[in-house]
């Protein structure tokens, strides 16, 4: 059995990525580059890994191989290992240059994960990637979750009969739907991101566009039913909890409180402190360090 935990990856990523966009639809003060950036470009890589990971190990449950060592190499090697076993040409694979691209993702993830940056620009050739990381955009979220489309849409049929594309839930009080991220991306994501920019007279560079995006058909070597996809529907009755039914607003009301206590002035601004004691640091005759 493997879960598909890339699924509930890729529903927080769709979430994250709205609320950047949005972050920046509705500012007046400056432009604003999301305050989830960060969150989303990290839930697009899991996402893009769970997924890889998940069919990896689909395929050796089939092929009878051990998956541990398999899905402990890098990105790259475990595509080449899908593609070669699913019976795909692996040089049709190459020509879409997602190797690349899978490469340049994974170095800007960790130039951010492990704090790496140091006050040298990375020149990233097959995305539009930042070139200073800790500095991530709405762009940056995009390229990533562009990326991470690009991959599920190669494999999504794979496995005959089934479609592997992450489901992503919509809706409001009154219903509750499921439709594809890619569909999502195309009816939601991009468009908002377009207009958004244009609002403010913004662009950019990135091709946002995922209509060339190439699909592999179902493997020969696995034929339908072989695998299902099994999925709990209702929670069970142990887990069931009596929530509060009450709406309230404790979190903005204590917020409100916090933000009253200082007391200050309309229009102050202030800026980050690290220093322990201004009046000793000002006295202080040591030259500072370079």
């Amino acid at each position: 059995m493997a879960e598909m935990t890339y699924n509930h990856h890729a529903m927080h990523a769709f979430y994250s990525l709205s609320d950047d966009v949005n972050d920046l639809e509705n500012e007046k003060n400056f432009v604003n580059n999301g305050r989830r950036t960060l969150s989303t470009i990290a839930l697009c890589y899991l996402s893009l890994e769970a997924f890889i990971n998940s069919l990896c190990k689909i395929v050796s449950a089939v092929f009878d191989h051990n998956p541990e060592q398999l899905i402990k190499s890098n990105l790259g090697a475990r595509v080449t290992y899908l593609s070669k076993e699913l019976g795909y040409d692996e040089s049709e694979l190459k020509k879409t240059g997602i190797y690349n691209r899978i490469d340049e993702f994974k170095q800007f993830r960790n130039e951010l994960f492990h704090a790496k940056y140091v006050n040298k620009e990375i020149v990233f050739k097959r995305t539009n990637f930042s070139s200073i990381p800790i500095l991530s955009n709405q762009v940056d979220s995009f390229q990533a979750i562009l990326i991470t489309i690009e991959i599920m849409t190669l494999f999504r049929y794979s496995i005959t009969g089934l479609d592997l594309m992450p489901n992503i839930s919509i809706g409001n009080q009154a219903v509750l739907h499921f439709d594809k991220l890619n569909v999502l991306y195309l009816k939601y994501l991009k468009p908002y991101f377009e207009s958004a920019l244009a609002k403010h007279n913004l662009a950019t560079e990135l091709n946002l566009d995922i209509s060339d995006y190439r699909i592999f058909p179902p493997s020969p070597l696995i034929h339908q039913s072989e695998i299902v996809v099994i999925l709990r529907a209702v929670q069970e009755d142990k887990y069931q909890y009596p929530l509060n039914q009450n709406t309230t607003t404790i979190g903005e009301n204590l917020y409100s409180q916090l933000v009253q206590s200082y007391n200050l002035p309309a229009g102050h601004t202030s800026g980050l402190n690290f220093i322990v004691n201004w009046e000793s640091f000002y006295k202080s005759t040591y030259p500072m360090r370079r």
